[in-house]
């Protein structure tokens, strides 16, 4: 093809036909120009084809992800509603006034003490992130996703704040108590001593703190929950968008 056109520019300029040589290289310039549009086009087609494929891939992973995250919010509620109806009877019975230290500590044994940390599941939106992808999605996607996520992300902060101090909290009541583990011995009945009751409250005053937290994390879920999982049944509409 390059021959073909070479030996027409010779034979124009052998026999001295300038204005029709001017046409003949206007015209293969222009080809050459058009030859290069529709590659760039091509090339604009096939990057966008393969940015769509990603945007996809990525938009059924964060639907997934965030519809797991709603999953365990909804566990998270349960136990909490199943942890509410023990504790609202621990209060109703400290109401009572006039309880012996050793008659609480048998009762406040059996009461649920810290539970799992609350976790939600970034994967997709880190990578999202950090491969420098996230223009793949369209800005609508993006905003909803960034408001879904920094929104997750401070929930459970202030959910897990809130059980780490449960922990340390329990960790300060076993010190004082005689805490059942798997071996089912008594270590004071062990040794034939029997701890003061002013040493047994200390240990209930940190169970009992404890206690208090973890009502508070379940209000804290009943509360805010909602608002959570709303935004997330909006961030998923908006992706299908």
């Amino acid at each position: 093809m390059i021959k073909f056109f070479r030996k027409i520019r010779q034979r124009l300029l052998t026999e001295n036909k300038f204005s029709k040589y001017l046409l003949y290289a206007i015209g293969e310039i222009l080809l050459v120009v058009i030859g290069i549009l529709i590659a760039l086009q091509i090339n604009n087609w096939n990057e966008k084809t393969k940015n769509n494929a990603k945007s996809v891939n990525y938009i059924n992973r964060l639907i997934a992800d965030i519809s797991k995250d709603t999953t365990t919010i909804n566990t998270q509620i349960r136990q909490g509603v199943k942890y509410e109806k023990i504790y609202k009877g621990y209060f109703e019975f400290l109401k009572q006034g006039n309880i012996k230290p050793e008659h609480l500590k048998d009762s406040i044994d059996e009461f649920p003490q810290s539970w799992e940390m609350l976790d939600f599941t970034q994967t997709t939106y880190n990578e999202l992130i950090s491969s420098g992808n996230f223009d793949v999605i369209n800005e609508k996607k993006r905003i909803a996703l960034i408001e879904y996520y920094d929104l997750s992300e401070a929930f459970k902060n202030m959910i897990n704040d809130k059980k780490n101090l449960v922990v340390k909290e329990d960790i300060e009541a076993e010190k004082y108590l005689d805490a059942q583990t798997i071996i089912p011995t008594s270590f004071y009945k062990s040794i034939n001593h029997v701890p003061s009751e002013a040493y047994i409250a200390q240990g209930l005053k940190h169970r009992h703190n404890a206690i208090e937290m973890n009502y508070e994390i379940i209000y804290a879920l009943k509360v805010l929950s909602p608002l959570l999982l709303e935004r997330a049944k909006k961030t998923i509409t908006i992706l299908k968008e």
